[in-house]
């Protein structure tokens, strides 16, 4: 059984969110959270780059080294850099939206997605397209977008 889980979150108020429910559903696991919103921040403002990448592979190496068994990501928006990372890791890596991409793998027909931050419009259908291709053979995707879905706080209409 794996004992030693980290989290690796890109909003603060997560820590407090998920602290409670691994103590009372894994008591004998031992989980740890790191934070660093500084991720977030600048992926919000200037987009995926190679330095977000490098950041997500080192917090991946720090909890490896720090005793973690099982790592795992809170945030759909870096899920590129997280792929980069499971290459580089010896320890398993679980994006927090992998048991979901996994249910839609397998649902029959069209799925819909809804992201909750500018951050995940582009890496979310991709990964979804992603495990749905890897289920089903022949599988080529398609993402369409809805116009103005997406608005950032104070742009909605009064």
């Amino acid at each position: 059984m794996i004992r030693g889980i980290a989290f690796i979150h890109t909003v603060a108020m997560l820590v407090e969110r998920f602290r409670p429910r691994f103590q009372s559903e894994l008591p004998d696991a031992d989980c740890f959270h790191m934070l660093d919103e500084s991720v977030l921040q600048d992926l919000i403002r200037k987009g995926p780059s190679s330095g977000i990448t490098r950041r997500i592979v080192t917090l991946s190496q720090v909890a490896a080294d720090a005793g973690a068994e099982l790592i795992i990501f809170t945030c759909s928006s870096t899920s590129p850099a997280i792929d980069a990372a499971r290459q580089t890791v010896s320890v398993p890596i679980l994006k927090i939206d992998d048991p979901l991409y996994a249910r839609v793998a397998s649902a029959p027909g069209r799925v819909g997605l809804i992201c909750t931050t500018s951050s995940t419009v582009a890496p979310s259908p991709g990964t979804a397209d992603c495990a749905r291709a890897e289920r089903r053979p022949g599988y080529s995707g398609g993402k369409r977008p809805v116009r103005g879905g997406f608005r950032r706080p104070g742009q909605w209409p009064a």
